[in-house]
């Protein structure tokens, strides 16, 4: 406890750098390892067979301890001297949310959408998928652009060549934002 507490006064003394003051772990954990070390090597010498296998052992675990200590040590005080820079930067999510459809026909659904993320969303294409794994793209589209909050209602039609919406059956409709997220909506007919 004393060696913790004297460690850490010294520390903030010199200013919280971080270096070997007087009771750094760093010098203390090895100087108790050398100085179990010294004592026990004669006595290792000279004692009977049953306190040899002990000392071993007391050897052993002494030097596992100081090395595991002195690495977690070591560890946790180079954790907050990163020198790695800034993270990248975190854009804004985009947050997209169904509020309702209508299957109008089996070439077209209708979908009610809020933009409930923070910044402004422009659509630019979307799919949809049927339950087999089949897909109609409309890349070419020019959908709305909401600000936050803001509630669009938007029309999808399908060409009916590749597949049509039948009642009873799953969808999944995804648009593409400007900024390249693929954002997707489930639906049943």
């Amino acid at each position: 406890m004393f060696v913790a507490t004297d460690w850490y006064y010294s520390s903030q003394q010199n200013g919280g750098v971080l270096g070997s003051a007087p009771g750094d772990p760093l010098t203390v954990f090895p100087a108790l390892g050398i100085a179990f070390f010294g004592i026990s090597v004669p006595l290792l010498l000279q004692g009977s067979e049953k306190y040899k296998t002990r000392v071993k052992i007391a050897i052993a675990l002494l030097i596992s301890m100081s090395v595991v200590s002195a690495t977690v040590i070591s560890l946790t005080l180079d954790a907050g001297r990163c020198v790695c820079g800034p993270g990248p930067p975190v854009s804004p999510k985009e947050a997209l949310k169904m509020m309702s459809y209508t299957v109008n026909s089996p070439t077209n659904v209708t979908l009610e959408i809020i933009n409930g993320g923070p910044i402004n969303v422009y659509l630019v294409a979307y799919f949809v998928k049927n339950p087999n794994g089949q897909w109609y793209n409309n890349t070419q589209w020019s959908g709305p652009t909401f600000s936050p909050n803001a509630i669009a209602t938007i029309n999808f039609p399908i060409d009916g060549n590749t597949f049509t919406f039948q009642s009873g059956y799953s969808y999944t409709v995804f648009v593409v934002t400007s900024r390249n997220n693929l954002i997707g909506f489930t639906i049943k007919a």
